[in-house]
């Protein structure tokens, strides 16, 4: 009678319960995105209610962001307000309906990064912000033609994002593939048509 072999088990099949095990910028990401309660020095506190007693928003918001803990909490209840805006995006008709919803083929010939960009800065004008900011030194940030630029950017890091959350939402994603599709078939045919074949030379 045959015995069955015992299979081996995967390097990884230990590890799938545990997957910061192999992949410690996992663990890292996870420490970012939780919530943690924390209780501020004294010197912080008084720090704080001295910017509050100027009323000015803008101490105000140095005070908050020169106090980790108090800056980790503020971008806590950000992004946890953030989180929950994507669930107000699944209509797929009428006035309120993405505009990365529109999967059909006149959705995807009708492709405006204007009016992706510009959902995107009324949904999430805190990322759009931060974004810029990032993509932009400070000098350029209110250059109408230096933020033209980046419209297409913006926008397809907008449609990677909300299509990770909704599948559903998948108009830059759809619009990519047609292109890809596109560019590689007239690769294609341009690398057939320039076929050096040495029998063809002329003598």
């Amino acid at each position: 009678m045959e015995t069955k072999k015992k299979r081996r088990p995967s390097k990884w099949q230990n590890k799938s319960d545990n997957i910061t095990d192999y992949d410690p910028v996992v663990k890292k990401l996870a420490d970012i995105t939780s919530s943690k309660i924390n209780v501020i020095s004294d010197q912080e506190a008084t720090r704080l209610f001295t910017a509050i007693s100027t009323r000015s928003s803008y101490m105000i918001a140095k005070a908050i962001t020169r106090i980790p803990f108090v800056k980790d909490a503020v971008l806590i209840n950000i992004t946890s307000d953030i989180g929950a805006r994507p669930e107000k995006q699944r209509k797929r008709s009428g006035p309120l309906a993405s505009e990365l919803i529109k999967t059909d083929f006149d959705g995807l010939k009708t492709l405006k990064w204007t009016r992706v960009v510009d959902e995107m800065s009324c949904y999430y004008p805190e990322i759009l912000r931060f974004i810029v900011s990032v993509m932009l030194p400070p000098g350029k940030r209110d250059d109408p033609k230096a933020i033209h630029s980046l419209l297409p950017k913006l926008g397809l890091t907008y449609g990677i994002m909300l299509q990770h959350r909704n599948p559903e939402l998948s108009r830059i994603q759809r619009c990519n593939s047609m292109m890809l599709s596109s560019y590689i078939c007239d690769q294609k045919v341009n690398l057939d048509t320039n076929f050096y074949n040495p029998r063809h030379q002329r003598v």
